[in-house]
């Protein structure tokens, strides 16, 4: 599943990455797409430091 295709791609080495000039996108549409992550490599931290994703 591809959530947020304008804001994430994979580079050459197919390693998921911001695109060079991602859009504004909703605060929880950008922690849905971190959530999807098969291996967890995706980190989400809040304002006060508390991990939302993984």
């Amino acid at each position: 599943m591809k959530v947020g295709p304008e804001i994430f791609e994979f580079d050459g080495e197919n390693i998921c990455a911001f695109t060079q000039s991602p859009p504004s996108i909703d605060r929880e549409r950008l922690i849905d797409a971190c959530t999807v992550c098969p291996v967890d490599a995706l980190i989400v931290i809040d304002e006060s430091g508390k991990q939302l994703v993984p």
